[in-house]
């Protein structure tokens, strides 16, 4: 049964016995394995008891399918639940799936992680319509999501970060779940129990060689520079930096350029305008967003936001066999628009 969005995090915090599989699948790995592991601890608290607990590779089971059902039909030698753990791509774990699903009963528990599949896969397709089966989609967080994981994380240790810190904070963030999560535990470390985190401080500690690619891509975007939006593609394909981090980026800098058009169309000066901004523009990015909203109209920069939001989107969805390729389309034809308004 597919798992609606808004209900996966109390399924996560108090898993239902009506569910005897958990099938996870999507583009983010690192949030599929936290899920996963979230799950399976609650399940079967240590995992590293081999009578409670087994963990299988996608290419056990593609080599033996019925290397699962048997998994699956043994029983807990101590009475207790038993968990089959299973790993790897949607398509070499398909003719496993469909045979053991049928066949679990309680006492057992399946979770299987999906690494390479999207909505259209045949393995997804099975298990949304499997009653028994919990299918939870893992995409690219949010900036509400990445939000919440730092409340969450900081709240343990009584931090205290300002609105204008957390949005800096979360824009400096990817879509990785896992990822985040370590930068935000680091930021709790170095805060401290009862601690401060000023913006300065965030700055400093998330101003890392991904962000820096990141606002060097604005860079190339608002300036109309072809050659180097051409050169970080190539760099984000081999630092793996997240095409989804990218675009949200990019979709950031231009709900602020619409912002200071819609002040701008209300007769506001457009540094005026931009220092309204909150959070703050960055004293270094701040001169380039503003000197590209005064050239542009209201109407052309939201839609220019807009298009960017959709793409992000697109490459949330899992459907896009080519991140890198449909970003590098989608901001060449900014750019190049952008390029012709500098002129």
């Amino acid at each position: 049964m597919k798992i609606a969005p808004r209900d996966i995090a109390s399924l996560l915090a108090k898993p239902s016995p009506s569910y005897l599989c958990y099938f996870f699948h999507g583009p983010d790995i690192g949030q599929m394995r936290e899920r996963a592991l979230t799950i399976s601890k609650k399940i079967v608290p240590d995992l590293d008891d081999p009578f409670q607990s087994v963990a299988l590779r996608g290419e056990d089971v593609k080599q033996d399918p019925a290397r699962l059902v048997d998994e699956v039909s043994s029983l807990a030698v101590f009475g207790d639940e038993r968990l089959i753990r299973v790993r790897g791509s949607g398509t070499e774990l398909l003719d496993g799936v469909k045979l053991a699903v049928p066949l679990l009963e309680k006492g057992t528990r399946l979770i299987i992680e999906a690494t390479d599949t999207t909505t259209k896969h045949a393995i997804v397709k099975f298990c949304d319509g499997e009653k028994q089966v919990a299918s939870i989609g893992c995409y690219a967080d949010e900036d509400r999501d990445i939000g919440q994981l730092a409340r969450d994380i900081f709240a343990k240790d009584n931090i205290t970060i300002s609105q204008e810190g957390l949005a800096l904070m979360i824009s400096r963030l990817g879509g990785d779940r896992l990822a985040s999560r370590s930068e935000i535990e680091k930021l709790a470390i170095m805060a401290g129990p009862n601690g401060t985190l000023s913006l300065d401080e965030i700055e400093e500690a998330l101003g890392d060689s991904s962000a820096q690619a990141i606002d060097l891509f604005m860079k190339s975007v608002l300036m109309g520079d072809v050659s180097l939006l051409a050169k970080m593609l190539e760099k984000a394909k081999q630092e793996d930096i997240a095409p989804i981090a990218i675009m949200r980026q990019l979709a950031t800098t231009f709900r602020q350029i619409y912002e200071i058009t819609s002040w701008m169309d209300k007769g506001e000066a457009a540094a005026s305008a931009a220092g309204k901004l909150r959070p703050p523009l960055h004293f270094k990015s701040k001169p380039l967003i503003t000197a590209t909203a005064s050239r542009l109209k209201m109407p052309v920069a939201f839609a220019h936001w807009q298009r960017l939001v959709e793409m992000e989107r697109e490459l949330k969805s899992g459907m896009i066999s080519e991140p890198y390729t449909h970003l590098g389309q989608g901001l060449l034809g900014l750019c190049l628009r952008l390029r012709v308004k500098r002129r």
